[in-house]
């Protein structure tokens, strides 16, 4: 055992910092393919954007293996938050969820989401909705843009 922990903190030592420059580069391409998601979005029913406000992040727990972008907005007066995230952290298996859900108190959204049919790709969440995508047919744009367009149905009456 001793040995193998010794191996690994060799090879750690040597590959730490070009992976570690790997995985920004990563995470950064991610947050930015998911703001081109949310910024290219034009139809978004009852839901206001704020106009002042960028797509960001909320920062993951060291722990957590997920990457996310949320937009600020309104929706009937209430201050609610929409969130798109790729999630590995709950997945069973190499490949991530793509989530679309809301921050915020409106109990009326809340209502809506429970009430709501979602299509057979779609799972419901407490606060949203997740996809899994097909492993052999990964497009983070168009898998993504689909989420968001499903979840935006509570926002379209």
């Amino acid at each position: 055992m001793e040995n193998e922990m010794r191996e690994f903190l060799d090879n750690g030592m040597l590959r730490y910092g070009r992976a570690k420059q790997v995985l920004v580069q990563f995470e950064e391409i991610v947050k930015s393919t998911l703001d081109e998601v949310l910024v290219s979005n034009e139809e978004w029913g009852s839901f206001f954007p704020s106009s002042k406000q960028k797509p960001r992040s909320t920062p993951p727990g060291r722990d957590y293996a997920w990457l996310n972008r949320r937009i600020e907005g309104k929706y009937r007066k209430e201050d609610i938050i929409i969130e798109i995230c790729v999630n590995w952290y709950e997945s069973e298996d190499d490949y991530p969820y793509y989530d679309a859900y809301f921050v915020g108190d409106s109990e009326e959204i809340h209502e809506r989401l429970m009430s709501t049919e979602w299509g057979d790709e779609f799972e419901e969440r407490e606060r949203g909705i997740r996809f899994k995508p097909d492993p052999d047919d990964f497009n983070l744009i168009r898998d993504m843009k689909m989420v968001l367009n499903e979840f935006l149905r509570l926002f379209r009456e």
